[in-house]
Order: structure tokens, then sequence, then C-alpha cells
């Protein structure tokens, strides 16, 4: 049997004893947080849109304030995009964060800069051909209205 079990209740099963096989929980840990895995990219070389997430309003202020607009927001607790928006201006951050459910320090928002003539590169290309330094690769899931790999939603 194969599943699919949150990093939360993998956690419980390893502190119960149960052998967790697959992927690691350090291993999804660093994947899914966000700050953990900025600094893996920085460290490798590989460069990404500024980027920071936010537990409240002033935060999210204060990294719009640092970064400029356009940004795109989301929630940290979905995949594929959904509830991704790109804001332009702080009426409309506001207007976000405000319809945002449960935004807390546990469920915070990413808060990333919206690179508006950003070039998709697909992962395998990417490896094998080092990207400029400063020409930093958006996802086709960082346009709105798309999921991962372009595709619509």
């Amino acid at each position: 049997m194969v599943a699919t079990l949150s990093p939360k209740v993998d956690a419980k099963f390893a502190a119960a004893g149960v052998p967790i096989l697959g992927t690691s929980l350090e291993t999804i840990d660093l994947a899914e947080d966000r700050d953990r895995f900025r600094h893996v990219m920085r460290r490798l070389g590989i460069p990404q849109p500024e980027s920071g997430m936010a537990s409240t309003l002033d935060e999210a202020l204060q990294i719009a304030g640092q970064m400029g607009y356009p940004l795109m927001v989301r929630p940290s607790c979905v995949l594929g995009g959904r509830a991704m928006e790109v804001v332009h201006d702080e009426a409309m951050l506001r207007q976000y964060v405000a319809a945002a459910v449960g935004v807390s320090p546990e469920l915070p928002i990413l808060v990333d800069k919206f690179l508006e003539n950003g070039t998709e590169v697909p992962s395998t290309q990417e490896r094998r051909n080092r990207i400029p330094s400063g020409d930093a690769p958006r996802c086709a899931s960082q346009e709105p209205g798309l999921g991962a790999g372009g595709q619509p939603r």
C-alpha cells in the first residue's frame, strides 16, 4: 500500500516506532519549510525570486515594503497554486490577507516577488545548464490560473 501522509502524522507514526518508508521526514520538512528551502537554494547558487512568509498583515506589509509590487501571494498549506494571487498594491494585499482563512504562525502566507518577464525553465534543463546568475526562473505555476507545469486549473 502506498500512502501520502502529512509530516505531522508521519512524525506521530515515527515516534510510535512505526517505520516510515520513502522520503524522510527531514527531507519533507526541508521541501515544505520555505525558509529552509530558500537557504538551500542560495547555498547551491540557484537563483529564485525574493520571498518571505507572513503570519500577520503587518508582516505582509513589511515584506511588500522591502520587495515592492507586484507580488505573488498564496497560503503556505496548499499545493498546485490554489488560492494564489498576484497583488499589485497595498490595497490588494490588505484584501488578500483579510480574506485568507487561518493565517497564523503555523499557517503563514507565502509572499514572492512576481517576475513579470520571467521564463519557465524545466527542472531537467535547469540541472543540465546552469542558469546565469540573476536570471531567476519562474515556474509556470506562478502564472495566475495555471497549476503545476503550466496546466490550467
